[in-house]
């Protein structure tokens, strides 16, 4: 293995490395709403649905790039993608909007 490819290599892994781990850091924690429902996601990773179920459903989160995986309870989880700054949209295509911040 020539100089070139020994430092480059290294170099480039941890620019890669730099740039997934800045995905995702556009996703803002707070509350995501369409109007009838609602989608509060935490700091710490822990969220709350309200509106269209009797009670308040809770939920674990995870960004992962422009995916913001949500989990209830032992459901395998499903897939928000944020779609800009203030807007995500549900797996199915429903879209919400992140509230007064």
């Amino acid at each position: 293995m020539n100089f070139l490819a020994r430092a480059v290599t290294p170099a480039v892994m941890l620019a890669m490395a730099l740039v997934l781990a800045g995905c995702g850091a556009d996703f803002k924690p707070g509350t995501y709403a369409d109007g009838g429902l609602s989608y509060h996601f935490g700091e710490d990773g822990k969220g709350a649905m309200s509106g269209g179920v009797p009670g308040t459903p809770a939920f674990t989160y995870e960004v992962r790039g422009d995916q913001i995986r949500v989990q209830f309870g032992p459901d395998p989880g499903r897939a928000f993608t944020q779609v800009d700054k203030h807007t995500i949209e549900r797996w199915d295509g429903r879209r919400f909007v992140l509230q007064s911040e």
